[in-house]
Parts: C-alpha cells; structure tokens; sequence
C-alpha cells in the first residue's frame, strides 16, 4: 500500500525529514508491522533486513540504546523507502493511526509530522473517505496493529465497537 498522504506533500520532504521512520526506545511500539503474508514477500525482496516475531506480527530487528535512535532499515539514504507497494498499512497511514480506548476505536495523528500538522478536518476525510472502511477491516483483521490510545495525539474520529466479534479485537 503506498502512503495514503502523498499528494499533500513533495517526495522530497519525506525523504529529508524521515520523521516517521526514525525510533528512539519510546518509539520501538510504532515498528512497521507486517503479516505472515506480508513475511512472504518481504522475506524473498529483502532478505537481508532481519525481522522478529512480535505476537501475531512481524517487525524489523532494530536494536536502540537509551537516547539514541535508529532508522528503519527499509529506509534507503537518497531513495526513501525501499517498501513501494509493499509498505505496512501503519507506514501508509503515517502521521495518522487507529488506536484503541476501552471499546472504541480512534483516528489520532500524530502531529510531529510537519507536513500534515496543518491538514484540515475536511482534507483528512475527503483522502480517507473512500479509505476508511478498508483500513478499519485491516486493522480488526489484525489486532495486534491497534496500539491503545496515547493521549499525546490528536483525535479525529471515534468508533464504539458494539458486538462481541469487534470488541475481541481490540
């Protein structure tokens, strides 16, 4: 899935500003996740990037001391991410996530990306209009993408989860 945002933005302001992809300690939570299925083709495309399984998903192998961070290593200097069409919903949906609190599931962003912090409530919900239903099911699909809600983010939009089938998911 490519990124969600990109007619927002140039290439080249992600590519210089790789905010999303950089993880200190704190950030090893936000690791792009990626399915058994996913593991096939990242496996054969990208074997030398280690992966670890982390619940019912897998994540890049990337060890961070203390203060220091550490960029993904699907992040190529001068090319961005190496991922194309193989990119993690997370990474696709970045600086935004679907986020858990109790039987609700939440649209936050995430405002330390510079170049959506300003995006208006109206451009947020014409790009995902035809999105969301689909992203919603990946995630329910895949609970363990859904991180509880960190009230450093911005909410978007809220869903109660009614019956007990949604409601296991998260």
């Amino acid at each position: 899935m490519l990124n969600i945002w990109s007619e927002f933005f140039m290439y080249n302001e992600c590519c210089n500003c790789k905010q999303c992809c950089n993880f200190t300690v704190e950030d090893l939570w936000d690791l792009p996740k990626f399915t058994e299925e996913d593991m096939k083709i990242i496996s054969i495309k990208y074997n030398n990037i280690v992966m670890q399984k982390q619940n019912t998903t897998y994540v890049p192998k990337i060890i961070v001391h203390s203060s220091e961070y550490k960029y993904c290593p699907f992040l190529v200097d001068d090319i961005g991410c190496i991922l194309n069409e193989n990119k993690p919903i997370d990474c696709a949906l970045w600086p935004f996530y679907i986020m858990r609190q109790g039987n609700q599931l939440m649209l936050v962003q995430d405002l330390s990306c510079h170049v959506l912090r300003d995006i208006t409530k109206k451009q947020v919900y014409e790009n995902l209009s035809d999105k969301l239903s689909m992203i919603i099911k990946i995630y329910l699909l895949n609970p363990d993408y859904i991180q509880p809600y960190n009230n450093k983010f911005k909410i978007w939009k809220t869903w109660r989860l009614e019956n007990n089938e949604n409601r296991n998911c998260i």
